[in-house]
């Protein structure tokens, strides 16, 4: 877009509360170099006063950041010889890649394209030693040719995180043998037909988590199977169903947490299978499974097709189904056993979630924010996707996590009552609800709490009812035996201790939070 900069943002260690100043000029920093080299106390005192009381509201950022003009005095400030590594706290690097016309800025200061290439490659050559993670968020705009890009990588012994964005085909050899203490992998290809198999291709061994954010797993174009059974952690866009979740579970043997993102119009269905369908055309309608009888036995072969591996993931613990087309999950074809699936999606609909937890079964039910914000206006939706768990008595754990922009509207006594009316026919024994926003201990948190937990309590079938609050699980109460005899129950309420053994047991919380698309938007 014009106007925009490239921005280089860098989290430091080992610096104590100062690792979030932004916009850190270094050419200060210098000063004071030279003022300690020459005693000059008095002149560093009224210095460091001066930046202190100049910098004082600005160490709550989170990030230093560099802009393409400040890349000469860091490197100037990283260059200056003594006896210690001026980079020792050099950790994390982000380089966003947004160029304009191959400029960094307007005006005398601009900075080309070429020269910030030169000048980061210096401070790879600096900190090559200390890094640890790497993220270029746009290969194309450095335009990195495939030898350099390997060059560089394999210049940074110790990185464990790399994130590469703006991907050709022409560098899929770029990570061959390089990063040998990889754990964090994340690739994003310029073209969504790109094979994502040979980029993977590498003794990665300790790699752990990985992240594909588009690209296809064609394994007919590889002459040798390719297994990376240390990667427990993977998040990936199928482009074509199920073909590539069949391609998943060779190279990932071992997943034990699953993330499926379905963006709009990106997902198709196999022709082969789509075909067989009444009714559908695989680049223009989607099938539902529910269309009657007459599909039953093309919905049992289709679970039972050749290339679907039999005991697949074995370890899987959780299966996470992201983005606008969520509800294609039914075909991705999966079968096995999942103790725990997560909904990130409003667009979800009751048939198809009980389609997919009749066949996966899982113990525990989880609802993220995009499940029940909408994307019109801040419109709340979703919410009848429970009473899907109606019809799964398997189901006896549920997780929903409220983001902010419904805060009002689960405020209000309908949605309270809907909210109980939806659970009062599933098997739930144990509720977390978590309010992911801020807000802090007060009478009004106190009292809607309370109004919540009284309300609640009447589900029948409910044992444990927790209430969270950002991380922190602030009220707990389960229903204990009223007498030795069992004689009926009461709600008593649970203190610290018990509501940690609790979770720690039950491990309910999810890893991380899918945030609604309001929130996503304006986090941008």
């Amino acid at each position: 877009m014009p106007g925009s900069r490239m921005i280089c943002k860098v989290q430091t260690t080992n610096m104590g509360r100062f690792r979030s100043l932004p916009d850190l000029n270094f050419d200060i920093l210098l000063q004071i170099i030279s003022l300690l080299t020459r005693a000059d106390v008095s002149s560093l005192t009224r210095t460091c006063r001066a930046l202190r009381a100049a910098l004082s509201a600005e160490l709550a950022r989170e990030v230093v950041t560099l802009e393409g003009p400040q890349l000469t005095s860091f490197l100037a400030f990283a260059s200056v010889k003594d006896e210690r590594d001026r980079l020792f706290y050099f950790r994390t690097l982000v380089l966003p890649g947004s160029t304009y016309d191959g400029s960094l800025s307007s005006g005398e200061q601009a900075i080309s394209m070429r020269d910030v290439k030169q000048a980061i490659l210096g401070i790879f050559k600096l900190a090559s030693t200390n890094l640890e993670s790497l993220s270029v968020l746009d290969v194309d705009a450095f335009s990195f040719r495939p030898m350099e890009l390997k060059k560089l990588l394999s210049s940074l012994p110790n990185l464990r995180e790399l994130e590469l964005s703006g991907l050709d085909k022409k560098h899929q050899t770029a990570l061959a043998d390089t990063l040998p203490h990889l754990r964090t992998l994340t690739l994003s290809f310029l073209e969504h037909e790109t094979n994502a198999l040979p980029f993977l291709k590498c003794p990665h061994t300790a790699l752990q988590e990985l992240t594909l954010r588009n690209g296809t797993f064609n394994l007919k174009d590889d002459s040798q199977t390719l297994s990376l059974p240390t990667v427990h952690t993977l998040r990936a866009a199928p482009a074509t169903l199920p073909s590539d979740v069949d391609a998943y579970t060779l190279v990932f043997p071992n997943v034990q947490h699953l993330t499926l993102d379905f963006p709009r119009d990106y997902c198709r269905m196999d022709a082969e299978f789509c075909k067989r369908m009444p009714r559908c055309h695989p680049d223009i309608e989607w099938p539902s499974p529910h269309t009657g009888d007459q599909t039953s036995g093309w919905r049992a072969a289709f679970l039972q097709r050749p290339s679907k591996k039999a005991d697949a993931w074995p370890h899987l613990e959780t299966l996470r189904a992201a983005g606008y087309g969520a509800g294609r999950l039914s075909w991705a074809g999966l079968t096995c056993r999942v103790p725990r699936l997560e909904v990130c999606s409003s667009r979800l609909l009751n048939a198809q979630l009980g389609e997919v937890l009749g066949e996966l079964r899982p113990r525990c039910v989880v609802f993220h924010p995009r499940s029940f914000d909408g994307p019109w206006k801040g419109q709340p939706c979703g919410w009848g996707l429970l009473l899907a768990l109606q019809g799964a008595p398997f189901v006896t754990r549920l997780v929903v996590v409220v983001c902010g922009r419904v805060r009002e509207y689960v405020s209000q006594g309908v949605w309270l009552t809907n909210f109980c009316r939806y659970l009062e026919k599933a098997s739930v024994s144990c509720l977390l609800l978590r309010l992911d926003f801020e807000y802090p201990p007060s009478r009004e948190r106190a009292d809607q709490l309370e109004t919540w937990r009284v309300t609640m309590s009447n589900i029948p079938s409910l044992r444990v009812l927790l209430f969270q609050v950002e991380d922190e699980v602030v009220l707990g109460w389960a229903k204990k035996e009223r007498d030795r005899l069992g004689l009926g129950r009461e709600w008593g309420e649970m203190n610290e201790g018990a509501r940690s053994k609790f979770l720690a047991s039950e491990n309910l919380c999810p890893v991380s939070i899918e945030p609604c698309e309001q929130c996503e938007m304006s986090s941008e």
